[in-house]
């Protein structure tokens, strides 16, 4: 799928964030890639593109670490992508995309907030973006 994305949009580094999660009856099936990513049984993927005249290749920013609960940390991925993107000409922007994150429970919806005040505790100067359908 990340390569038929690339080829539509050449110009933006595309980023995709998804879980392992399988949809509801295909727990016994493998979960992998392939070819075929977009017929792949994954529940949850966030997708951003970042213009590649503006944008230096972003790198993944892990926030799920403040997580000790495992559940939690495997409840939000897939939900949220958190990117350290290096401008060309300019400081360093974070990008988060949220999808839907919290959007059934309150308890997921407060974890996802936590995260987000994680992030930006860690960078409390840097300018950001956040994006998506929260």
């Amino acid at each position: 799928m990340k390569d038929i994305l690339k080829t539509i949009g050449s110009d933006y580094w595309c980023v995709i964030e998804s879980s392992q999660r399988v949809r509801a009856g295909q727990e016994d099936c493998k979960v992998g890639a392939s070819t075929k990513n977009f017929e792949a049984r994954w529940v949850y993927a966030v997708v951003t593109f970042l213009h590649k005249d503006v944008f230096k290749q972003p790198t993944h920013l892990d926030w799920a670490a403040q997580y000790s609960n495992k559940a939690m940390r495997h409840m939000l991925q897939g939900k949220m992508s958190c990117l350290w993107a290096p401008r060309h000409s300019e400081s360093p922007m974070l990008v988060i995309n949220i999808h839907q994150a919290g959007s059934a429970t309150l308890e997921l919806q407060q974890r996802m907030w936590m995260a987000l005040q994680g992030i930006r505790a860690r960078y409390p100067d840097i300018q950001g973006i956040i994006g998506g359908d929260f």
